[in-house]
C-alpha cells in the first residue's frame, strides 16, 4: 500500500510501454507522480474494485472527495463523537499500555475511550507516543518503514 506505482511495476515488467500503459490506472485522478509513495495502492485499488457488481468500474461521489469525509463526521456526530480540527497534538497519552487522551500544543489534556488520527506512522510511534513501548523488532520496522 505505501510503495509507489513505479516501483510496483518496475518489480513485475521490463516493458516501458507496457508499465505506460498499466500505470495510467495509477495516476489518473491521482494528481501524483508514478513514483510518489503510496501511488500503487490507486492501481490496485482501480483493479480490484467493483461499483454495483461491475469489476473494476470507478464510483466518484456526489460532491466530490470532501462529501465522503463530510458525510462520515456527519454520522460520528450523531453518535457522540466530537471531531476537533485546527489543532496539533503533541503526545497520545499511555497508561498501562491502553491510550488515554492527548496532548494538544496548546497544553490541553483531551481524554478519551477511543482515538484515531491521520498522522504518518514513525511520527506517531516514534515522536508522539514513549519509544519504549514498542519491542525492539517493531523499533526497527517502523525505523525501516519506507514511504518514498
Amino acid at each position: 500500500m505505501t510503495k509507489s506505482l513505479g516501483d510496483y511495476l518496475d518489480m513485475w515488467f521490463e516493458g516501458k510501454t507496457l508499465k505506460d500503459v498499466m500505470g495510467l490506472e495509477g495516476v489518473i485522478g491521482n494528481f501524483a507522480e508514478p513514483y510518489q509513495a503510496g501511488t500503487a495502492y490507486v492501481l490496485l485499488y482501480h483493479a480490484f474494485g467493483e461499483v454495483n457488481g461491475r469489476i473494476g468500474a470507478w464510483g466518484i461521489a456526489r460532491g466530490g472527495m470532501g462529501a465522503i469525509t463530510q458525510a462520515m463526521a456527519s454520522f460520528a456526530r450523531t453518535k457522540g463523537v466530537a471531531i476537533e480540527t485546527n489543532v496539533s497534538v503533541k503526545e497520545v497519552i499511555v497508561k498501562a499500555g491502553k491510550t488515554q487522551g492527548v496532548v494538544t500544543d496548546d497544553g490541553r489534556k483531551i481524554t478519551s475511550r477511543v482515538i484515531a488520527g491521520n498522522i504518518h506512522p514513525q511520527i506517531l510511534l516514534m515522536k508522539m507516543l514513549d519509544p519504549a513501548l514498542l519491542s525492539a523488532d517493531e523499533k526497527r520496522r517502523i525505523k525501516n518503514y519506507r514511504n518514498h
